[in-house]
């Protein structure tokens, strides 16, 4: 029998010692059969995949846009939008209360301008 003396340390030790006393165990013959020399098996070639220019069932493929999953997903847009909806009440109060508002702003930057140019020219 052979002295084997386990060469692993820490966790494995115990296990590494049992492998090596089955492995002394093992009978000669055994052994002489796994060391005699194996003829080398020579794989054949493996075959080229075969491959299929035109599929007409699959559509080509096409890349997607990159996608950032932190924000929410756009709606898709619509292909055929709705038809424009005419004026209800709601947006006639608020046409007749914020048109006066576009009134003076616009005369206001009207007059700002009329200003600017008659300080530019020295009037």
């Amino acid at each position: 029998m052979l002295d084997v003396k386990p060469k692993a340390t820490g966790f494995y030790r115990e296990d590494a010692a049992r492998l090596a006393a089955e492995a002394a165990r093992v009978p000669a013959d055994e052994k002489q059969s796994e060391t005699a020399p194996v003829a080398p098996v020579v794989a054949a070639p493996a075959a080229a995949p075969v491959i299929r220019v035109d599929e007409p069932d699959r559509p080509l493929l096409a890349p997607e846009p990159a996608t950032n999953q932190n924000l929410r997903a756009r709606r898709p847009v619509a292909v055929n939008p709705e038809p424009h909806q005419p004026l209800g009440f709601g947006k006639i109060v608020a046409w007749v209360l914020l048109a006066p508002w576009y009134v003076a702003m616009a005369a206001a930057a009207v007059g700002v301008d009329v200003l600017f140019v008659k300080d530019l020219l020295g009037f």
